[in-house]
């Protein structure tokens, strides 16, 4: 589960200076600050109730 999330955080890295760049010219700046504050908000929920990040250990370099 966790390498899922990560993978789709990765995907949605790439893909996120295009969207940036293609929202606000297509669309109102409110419809565009509500969409990235919804996408925010998505994410902060999963990653709240996702079990697999809340467990995963954090181990320090030597």
């Amino acid at each position: 589960m966790v390498s899922v999330i990560f993978l789709a955080a990765t995907s949605a890295a790439a893909l996120a200076p295009g969207l940036a760049g293609l929202l606000p010219a297509r669309f109102p700046v409110a419809v565009t600050l509500l969409v990235f504050a919804g996408l925010v908000a998505v994410s902060a929920v999963i990653a709240t109730l996702s079990s697999g990040i809340r467990s995963m250990n954090t181990q320090e370099s030597p």
